[in-house]
């Protein structure tokens, strides 16, 4: 999704915010947002880490909506994707900034600590980061 097109759809849920109930435009807005960052993650990193961050907010509303043990699980997994895209991004920015390998060292461990153990298969990834420092 380019620039312009973003913009659009962006207005046109900020227009009816006021009609959409929550669920709902936290889905828009989480398939917007990771629409967007998959985009610009082909050219600007750290822009597309921004919207990874705004799909997270999203992802973690529609989890507030979950009623059930399975639900809930569901949708820390769909965080968890998210959060491993972004991570990713703080890698390859890492390779340059310090900053940014600290935090995709942070991300994945967020992930790895899952107290259900999803974040188990990214022990690797975690390692990985590790070594940018």
């Amino acid at each position: 999704m380019d620039e312009a097109a973003y913009r659009r759809e962006l207005a046109r849920l900020e227009a009816e915010r006021g009609t959409l109930g929550a669920w709902e435009l936290a889905g828009r807005t989480l398939a917007l947002e990771r629409s967007r960052a998959a985009r610009l993650a082909e050219t600007d990193d750290a822009r597309a880490v921004e919207h990874y961050l705004a799909a997270e907010d999203a992802q973690r509303t529609l989890g507030t909506f979950a009623t059930g043990s399975g639900e809930g699980l569901a949708s820390m997994a769909a965080l968890y994707a998210i959060m491993a895209d972004r991570a990713r991004l703080h890698e390859r920015l890492g390779r340059t900034d310090a900053a940014q390998a600290a935090l995709a060292v942070e991300t994945w461990q967020t992930i790895v600590d899952d107290p259900n153990g999803q974040g188990l298969p990214h022990q690797r990834d975690l390692e990985r980061a590790r070594g940018l420092g």
